[in-house]
């Protein structure tokens, strides 16, 4: 099954209104936007989107990967440096 005949099935299911980007290293391979935004806009693929505290749930876990990985060390108190 390819990249669009799959976005195309969801989509028909009512299961997805948004933008789709599938890349290969640096080439992009699939790039389409379907259903609207809000309910007066349409997606566009090269739109700007408002994710708000959205970013907060990545960078949690990017975090928690960090401190698994012995990179970051969490401390109890922001004000001391980093030994």
């Amino acid at each position: 099954m390819t990249v669009e005949k799959s976005s195309a099935e969801i989509v028909e299911a009512d299961r997805f209104s948004g933008i789709a980007m599938v890349a290969l290293g640096e080439e992009v391979i699939h790039k389409r936007r379907d259903g609207p935004d809000s309910a007066d806009q349409n997606n566009h693929v090269d739109g700007r989107f408002r994710v708000g505290s959205l970013a907060k749930q990545f960078t949690a876990v990017a975090s928690m990967q960090m401190i698994e990985a012995e990179k970051l060390r969490p401390r109890a108190d922001s004000d001391q440096s980093g030994s």
